[in-house]
């Protein structure tokens, strides 16, 4: 059997290509904090609940991705496409949003001009995407297969992915300017070079997850530490020394926030409006966002540190054989996450990230795949999901012969190979012309060379 390995690294909250299952654990509250009188503060819905995806664009923009595959909207946008069902993750630009559906499809709304440019005109045909980003005016899209497609505004050529691009795992989209992880853990960067934040500092390696804010960027590595780089003028790109055992990064404005595994935040640089100003009370964080002077997270209301919660089950499927098969799982936890996979209760090597690929799924590779979810508190195993491979009818072509002789009389179809010797004519058969419109189909041509035919009638 063959199985192809997806990286995924950091903390994400949702995955692709699965159906919803309801949470049985108590619902993730949103946190918001920072500038006060901006709408992404004031007007954030206070009973909101069950969200496994948060992001703030400068619109000002608010979005939240529920369980359910909801999607509530607050801000400069507020009305919610009534075609947007099974959300999985969002993302929000200056003026328009963007979200992601369990079938790895993108749907856009808001103000499609950005500086004269389209940048709600999704692709045509943009399909398998497992992770999207977005700011002011462009748009990324990770699909399954690691390349990296971008669409809207281009004046800083943001949009041109380097051919050399491939075997990304993450994307990041900033003010201008993009970047994008590889699975070697090695990053690459184009698009606007304000403060350097194109040229990926020299050594720069094992990293395990990425942002990109208006001027600057960030990196955090395996170890747990963070590098930043570019624009510098807010402090920005000052690392504290608590810093340190992070697992995943996001870059506002002119500000930064890292979440450690421990679930506290931890923010640096600009902090005019309080978007630094971390709640003493924040319960246990799950993931943040940063938006231009504000932040929120998704929080844990219990502060248990408990093992993680499977909101996105993988989905049962019935497909031809042949076809492409993906297995995905949602969740919501705390700290570095952990995937291993298994196929009718036995593991399956490498197949120990968020997806599971399957790219010609043949008649042995029906059965049960479930998977098991770990974090430092302990392990979760999703239900399984059935996978039923159909065998797929076989068509085979063959020569057909039109008998274009008189009606009554009988006649020795001939034939010769094209390889093999000149004028070497056998008999395959002797038929009768029943019809006008006749035909004699040459089965024995299966697998042979091709052949030539021709009629000779008898007496």
């Amino acid at each position: 059997m063959k199985w192809i390995r997806f990286i995924a690294t950091g903390v994400f909250i949702a995955s692709t290509f699965a159906a919803f299952a309801q949470p049985t654990t108590p619902p993730v509250n949103v946190w918001a904090w920072g500038d006060k009188t901006s709408l992404l503060v004031s007007e954030m819905p206070k009973d909101l609940t069950n969200a496994i995806s948060v992001s703030l664009g400068e619109g000002p923009i608010g979005l939240a991705a529920r369980a359910d595959g909801t999607v509530v909207a607050w801000g400069s946008f507020p009305q919610v496409p009534a075609e947007l069902t099974n959300a999985l993750a969002v993302a929000a630009g200056a003026n328009h949003c963007v979200a992601l559906r369990s079938d790895g499809t993108v749907l856009h709304w808001g103000q499609k001009d950005y500086q004269g440019c389209d940048v709600c005109d999704v692709p045509p045909g943009l399909s398998n995407v497992v992770a999207i980003a977005v700011s002011h005016g462009h748009n990324l899209a990770l699909r399954i297969d690691g390349s990296v497609v971008a669409w809207g505004r281009n004046g800083d050529y943001e949009c041109d992915v380097p051919p050399s691009l491939t075997n990304a795992v993450a994307v990041a989209a900033g003010g201008y300017a993009s970047l994008a992880l590889r699975d070697d853990g090695t990053v690459v960067a184009w698009g606007n070079n304000v403060g350097h934040r194109n040229e990926v500092p020299p050594g720069l390696s094992n990293v395990v997850a990425i942002a990109a804010g208006y001027q600057h960027n960030l990196a955090v590595r395996a170890d747990g530490n963070v590098v930043a780089w570019g624009d510098n003028n807010m402090g920005e790109c000052d690392v504290p020394s608590n810093a340190t055992n992070v697992v995943a990064v996001d870059a506002g404005h002119y500000h930064s926030l890292a979440l450690r595994a421990d679930g506290t935040v931890v923010a640096w640089g600009w902090n005019a409006d309080g978007q630094c100003d971390v709640p003493l009370d924040l319960p246990r964080a799950l993931a943040v966002s940063a938006g231009g002077s504000s932040n929120m997270a998704l929080v844990d209301p219990t502060q248990a540190g408990a093992p993680p919660t499977i909101l996105v089950q993988p989905r049962s499927q019935t497909v031809a054989i042949g076809s492409t098969v993906y297995f995905s799982v949602g969740t919501i936890a705390s700290g570095l996450l952990r995937f291993q996979w298994y196929f009718d209760g036995n593991l399956i090597p490498e197949a120990t990230t968020r997806v599971l690929s399957i790219p010609s799924a043949q008649t042995f590779h029906s059965g049960a795949y479930s998977v098991t979810v770990s974090n430092a508190a302990g392990d979760t195993v999703s239900v399984p999901a059935m996978l039923s491979v159909l065998p797929g009818l076989t068509v085979t072509m063959v020569p057909a012969i039109s008998l274009a002789g008189t009606v009554g009389l009988s006649y020795r179809i001939e034939y010769v190979n094209a390889v093999g010797p000149v004028g070497d004519w056998k008999e395959l058969a002797t038929v009768t012309v029943t019809n006008t419109g006749q035909f004699y189909f040459d089965v024995s041509a299966i697998g042979q060379p091709l052949r030539f035919y021709r009629l000779v009638e008898l007496p």
